[in-house]
């Protein structure tokens, strides 16, 4: 892509990463996610802080994998 210096006046080329955003995917045993919310009567918190993961994406898991 071209690119205009506003104070100079010059033209130059950059480069434009097309990368993707945030965090990369996360990779759990749903077996294990099934076993930590039975031992701890569905208790959604404690899981999430057990498997190093935010609430919001237990709940993506669970709804990835219908366990809702």
């Amino acid at each position: 892509m071209k690119v205009v210096c506003p104070y100079c006046g010059r033209s130059f080329e950059v480069k434009c990463s097309t990368g993707r955003r945030g965090r990369p995917p996360i990779n759990i045993d749903i077996n294990r996610v099934k076993r930590l919310l039975k031992q701890y009567n569905n208790n959604k918190s404690v899981v999430a802080k057990i498997l190093g993961i935010s609430r919001p994406t237990l709940y993506k898991i669970l709804r990835e994998y219908n366990l809702e």
